[in-house]
């Protein structure tokens, strides 16, 4: 279910600069894990 809404917030990145972040972010979540 958090993979689906990451995706839906990656989807909705207006700028290529959001979706970075917004990767970023997961791969951070992904090795806090």
């Amino acid at each position: 279910m958090v993979g689906n809404k990451l995706i839906m917030v990656a989807a909705s990145a207006i700028t290529v600069d959001e979706a970075i972040a917004i990767r970023s972010l997961s791969l951070f979540i992904i090795f806090q894990i």
